[in-house]
C-alpha cells in the first residue's frame, strides 16, 4: 500500500476527515488531499512523524519507497530538489498508470529515460 493510501485507510478507520487531521497536524487542506492522492509525498520526516501521530500508527508504518527517497533526498540536497524529484516521481507514475500508449511503447519510454540518464552522467565527468 503506498503512502497517500495508508493515510486515508486509517484516517477513515478513526473517522476523522482531512481537515480535521489538516488541523491537527498543523498542515494545509491542500497538503492532506495531495498526499493522500498521491500527487505529493512530505519533504521532510517531521511531517510523517506528525501525521503517523495523529494517525496513532508508527511513522514507519506510513512510510513507503517512494516517500523514503524524496526524504532522504531533501535531506541531501535540500527542499527544491526534493519536490522536483516528488514532482518528477508523480508525472512518471502518472504516465505508465495511464493513457493510451502500449507496453512496448511504455517499455521504449523507460529506455529513452534510462539512457537520458548515462549520457548524462557520462557529460558531466
Amino acid at each position: 500500500m503506498e503512502f497517500g493510501e495508508k493515510i486515508k485507510t486509517v484516517r477513515s478507520k478513526l473517522g476523522i476527515s482531512q481537515s480535521a487531521l489538516a488541523k491537527k497536524t498543523q498542515l494545509s487542506l491542500r497538503s492532506i488531499q495531495n498526499y493522500e492522492s498521491g500527487q505529493r509525498h512530505p519533504a521532510n520526516i517531521e511531517i510523517v512523524k506528525r501525521l503517523a501521530d495523529v494517525l496513532g500508527v508508527s511513522y514507519e508504518y506510513l512510510l513507503d519507497d517512494t516517500s523514503k527517497y524524496v526524504i532522504d533526498a531533501a535531506d541531501r540536497a535540500g527542499q527544491n530538489a526534493a519536490e522536483d524529484i516528488d514532482r518528477l516521481l508523480s508525472d512518471v507514475q502518472g504516465f505508465f498508470a495511464g493513457g493510451k500508449l502500449s507496453q512496448n511503447d511504455k517499455d521504449k519510454v523507460m529506455r529513452a529515460i534510462n539512457e537520458i540518464y548515462w549520457e548524462s552522467k557520462e557529460a558531466v565527468k
